[in-house]
């Protein structure tokens, strides 16, 4: 004879099986309730507000007003809700949930299938020494990462770091992009003024080099290179200009038809007037400029990336762009690469009651991070926001008269400058170096809600 158990069994039995949830659950609903009475206040707050202003308050115009404002915030609001909801299934997160304004209506979307909007472009470097932190890039937030770098010999356009192109030869980032829709480049980087006017000054070397790279960017079915030569004494400005059309014609007919992507980095400051993007821009496919490495007294503190700059020439952002743009830089084939590092100063009080200062190094992202944390220190570490260079800084005195200083973006100053990027109609961003938030997310926050 079948023993059938009790109701009551039954009820305890599916209790303890989801007690947890159920816990949370009970709880999330009596926050829900006190939630929702506050929204009701604020209903009645602007339907007041509206009634002073003159204004019918019908549901609709309600429905109109609070919009924007309420839909944007209500899964911010409602999150721990979202999730209790869905504690079976941790990758369906509030976090995911995306507004849309034609719709008017939020949708699910998945940050492994996330995708830069189609015509931006977000750029990145994998230098050498970040050696296999490539595992972990966002690729889906990316459309081209270079790998830094084939260092240039300057006499024979050979390659200087056989190491680096050994791991070049090994490394499965190229599949890893590959898989996620991002284009792969090879870095090919020239510095110096002996070296490049060397260089410069033989053709010899320059079929050397294209032969080179070709044979590496085929040997990966990698996607094009990254021309970086900086310091170009100005005598070589004609010969730069025929390189970079003959060198980029090598990468695209040894590629095939229609492929072969050259990208080219230009200086914050070019001092010498060297670079000539009307014509560059021809034989490329996106200018990179690079918005960090300013040229800078070294007894001077201050930021990487400046915003905005106190004196009208200044270096800046800002100058930066508005000076190629009066040189014909076409602003549809060009990016502004931002940095993921700090400039960390030293001082020592002078007999005038201020600090001499004197640039001690750089720190990546997240060791800005680790460093400069409230529970490592008994100092106050509050940073200060400039508001003209749009950077954070710490500034820590201590007992002997002496300083530091450090000088930072975060995901706040970053989004900031991507939107003087995106207002000035660039294609897209660059971030160098990528890894250098390694343990940190929200600069990727920031880059999925921009980009």
């Amino acid at each position: 004879m079948r023993k059938t158990l009790p109701i009551a069994t039954l009820l305890s039995i599916l209790l303890a099986s989801c007690g947890g949830e159920y816990g949370v659950l009970k709880s999330s609903m009596r926050r829900t309730v006190t939630e929702y009475s506050m929204l009701q206040r604020d209903v009645a707050k602007l339907k007041s507000n509206l009634d002073k202003l003159g204004k019918k308050a019908t549901a609709d115009s309600l429905r109109r007003e609070l919009a924007t404002e309420r839909q944007q915030t209500l899964i911010n609001r409602y999150e721990y809700l979202y999730t209790a909801l869905n504690l079976r299934d941790p990758t369906r997160a509030a976090v995911n949930l995306r507004w849309d304004s034609t719709m008017r209506s939020f949708y699910y979307s998945d940050p492994d299938t996330l995708r830069v909007r189609r015509g931006r472009e977000v750029f990145g470097w994998h230098p050498v020494w970040m050696g296999d932190n490539w595992m972990s890039y966002p690729y889906n937030l990316l459309t081209t990462v270079a790998f830094y770098s084939y260092n240039v010999d300057p006499s024979t356009g050979s390659f200087q770091n056989p190491e680096d192109i050994a791991l070049w030869r090994s490394i499965a980032l190229v599949d890893s992009a590959h898989a996620k829709g991002c284009r792969v480049l090879l870095s090919v980087a020239c510095a110096g003024t002996e070296q490049t006017d060397q260089f410069l000054s033989n053709q010899a070397a320059w079929t050397a080099l294209g032969d080179s790279v070709a044979q590496l960017l085929s040997e990966k079915k990698a996607d094009g290179v990254e021309i970086d030569f900086s310091d170009i004494p100005f005598e070589r400005k004609r010969a730069f200009n025929e390189f970079v059309r003959i060198f980029s014609g090598k990468v695209r007919s040894s590629l095939g038809p229609g492929k072969g992507y050259v990208a080219l980095s230009l200086p914050p400051v070019d001092t010498e007037g060297v670079y000539d993007v009307m014509e560059l821009q021809r034989h490329t496919d996106v200018c990179v400029v690079k918005g960090f490495e300013y040229p800078n007294d070294e007894r001077s503190s201050g930021a990487a990336s400046p915003l905005l700059s106190r004196k009208p020439d200044g270096p800046s952002l800002d100058n930066t762009l508005r000076t190629y743009f009066a040189e014909g830089m076409d602003p549809a084939k060009s990016i502004l690469a931002l940095p993921l590092y700090a400039m960390q100063w030293k001082g020592r009080m002078n007999g005038r009651g201020s600090y001499d200062t004197r640039f001690d190094r750089k720190l990546t992202y997240s060791e800005v991070k680790d460093l400069y944390r409230d529970d490592d220190t008994s100092y106050s570490l509050t940073p200060t926001l400039d508001r003209l260079a749009m950077t954070n800084y710490y500034l820590l005195e201590f007992p002997d008269k002496t300083s530091v200083e450090c000088w930072f973006d975060d995901d706040y100053t970053l989004g900031r400058k991507f939107d003087l990027a995106l207002s000035r109609n660039l294609k897209g961003v660059g971030l160098w170096a990528l890894g250098y938030d390694q343990g940190y997310t929200e600069i990727w926050d920031m880059v999925r809600d921009r980009m």
